[in-house]
């Protein structure tokens, strides 16, 4: 009796509804709007853009008031002869001001690319989870029907042997049944442990608090892989220009250069220009006005800066030959895995998933009648778990593939 009520359950268990659908993309908009390492990396591109407005501010102007001809030491300020008014402005070499906005500008462009491979790293980890969580559950139905069917067989041995209709190889049966069963019992919690571990994953990457409930997936299918397309010449000449690491390696690249011209700047001179109103004792007003340029005379200075923003710039342009060897690395192993992951899912879908499930219901189905052994339905049931579970585990693995696809072509 306790193996029908099990196998009623866990039957009722697989045919549950998975409540409301939450899609991939549904998923990956949340990750964008709420996610915290991407809020932190879009603040600090913002930041950046800040400073390219800041750069166009001239030094700031200097305010003065002296007082002159003192009859004798001391801080009398009223017996002072006269008294000015000094306005004074420091004026960068044309062109200095220019240099500085193009490298804040480099520096904010090198924000905005830390920004996309951030958003790319949570997007895939985001995807990464989800395909997890969709095979945990997933495998929990699996595991719930194939323990469901050893119940059956379970049941169908105990009534047998009630009747005394077993032989010797027939009363391993039971044993063999219920061993297989709690073995298929304790995969099923391993699976709803993963899928509750992906859930609270995919909580954190959404920016969803401890106490919010994840809405259970939508089923996942054919329809959600392969999205990052078959031109294999396209897709990899995309991913060497638009690979997240790549970007940012351009990027730093971009920025060290402006680095360099800036400093190389610095053999420039700048200007100062200075106006006086003055005031004697007797009332009488005068003005004064000057102009003053540095002379860079100390050129180890700007020659250290320059050198340094030099090396640099070699070695940024160095990182981005490596990220872009990398990218094309990862692309050609990932487009091989799922060239070679496709033909096995067409396999599945075609002819193992159908047939195992005929196998198993003919194994159950010739045990009752008595025209097929123990072993032969035994197996016929582990097949069909074993099948569905390489099955689900395969289109995981696509899914991730094809994800590593799309960061790499910069979706």
């Amino acid at each position: 009796m306790m193996s029908l009520f099990l196998t009623l359950f866990l039957a009722l268990r697989a045919q549950a509804s998975p409540g409301v659908g939450l899609s991939l993309d549904q998923v990956l908009q949340q990750v964008d709007r709420n996610n915290p390492e991407i809020a932190a990396a879009r603040a600090m591109a913002e930041a950046g853009q800040s400073m390219v407005l800041a750069s166009w501010s001239l030094p700031d102007p200097q305010v003065g008031v002296t007082f002159n001809n003192f009859p004798r030491s001391g801080l009398d300020l009223s017996q002072s002869q006269s008294r000015s008014l000094d306005l004074i402005q420091e004026l960068p070499f044309p062109g200095k001001q220019l240099l500085a906005s193009r490298q804040a500008g480099a520096e904010a462009d090198a924000k905005r690319a830390s920004l996309e491979r951030v958003r790319a790293d949570q997007r895939l980890e985001a995807r990464r989870m989800y395909w997890e969580l969709e095979a945990s559950q997933a495998s929990a139905q699996v595991l719930s029907r194939s323990a469901a069917s050893l119940g059956e067989l379970v049941a169908l041995s105990q009534e047998r042997d009630r009747f005394g209709a077993t032989d010797r190889m027939a009363q391993l049966m039971d044993p063999m049944a219920r061993m297989q069963q709690a073995a298929a019992l304790n995969a099923l919690a391993s699976a709803d442990a993963d899928a509750w571990a992906a859930r609270q994953a995919l909580k954190r990457l959404m920016g969803l608090g401890a106490a919010a409930a994840l809405p259970e997936l939508a089923l996942a299918g054919e329809q959600e892989l392969f999205q990052a397309g078959d031109d294999h010449g396209a897709l990899l000449k995309k991913a060497l220009s638009a690979a997240p690491e790549v970007k940012e390696a351009l990027a730093a690249l971009a920025s060290s250069q402006a680095r360099q011209e800036v400093a190389l700047a610095g053999w420039l001179p700048s200007f100062m220009l200075q106006y006086s109103l003055m005031q004697d004792q007797s009332g009488m007003a005068s003005g004064m006005a000057m102009a003053r340029m540095s002379v860079p005379l100390w050129f180890t200075r700007p020659w250290g800066e320059a050198s340094a923003a030099g090396h640099e710039a070699t070695a940024a342009q160095s990182m981005a030959a490596s990220a872009r060897l990398s990218s094309q690395e990862a692309f050609e192993s990932a487009w091989a895995k799922r060239q070679a992951g496709r033909e096995q899912w067409r396999r599945f879908q075609q002819q193992i998933l159908p047939l195992s499930q005929q196998a198993g219901e003919r194994g159950i189905a010739g045990y009752r009648a008595g025209s097929v052994g123990v072993a032969d339905a035994l197996s016929a049931v582990l097949a069909y778990q074993s099948m569905n579970l390489d099955a689900l585990m395969l289109q995981s693995q696509l899914g991730l593939l094809d994800a590593t696809l799309l960061r790499l072509t910069g979706e």
